[in-house]
């Protein structure tokens, strides 16, 4: 099972909580820093990516098919 979560805005205490089993990906260089350094990420050794570009994400739910433009936005090479 796959599980995608987006958080916009505070996070509240939610890095208290992870665990070594989840991802942590960051866009924000200047959050980047102090969200890798938390001290239950580094206790925990939770992987993080921090993406420092301005590219957004598309993200397909399994309902998309290939007839529907959404299909060809998400993958216009």
């Amino acid at each position: 099972m796959v599980r995608l979560q987006l958080i916009c805005g505070s996070a509240g205490d939610l890095l208290d909580h992870v665990e070594s089993q989840d991802v942590i990906t960051s866009r924000f260089e200047i959050d980047g820093p102090k969200l890798k350094s938390h001290p239950r990420v580094l206790a925990e050794s939770v992987p993080f990516n921090m993406e420092a570009d301005s590219l957004n994400a598309i993200v397909l739910g399994e309902d998309v098919a290939p007839s529907m433009p959404e299909w060809d936005i998400s993958l216009r090479k």
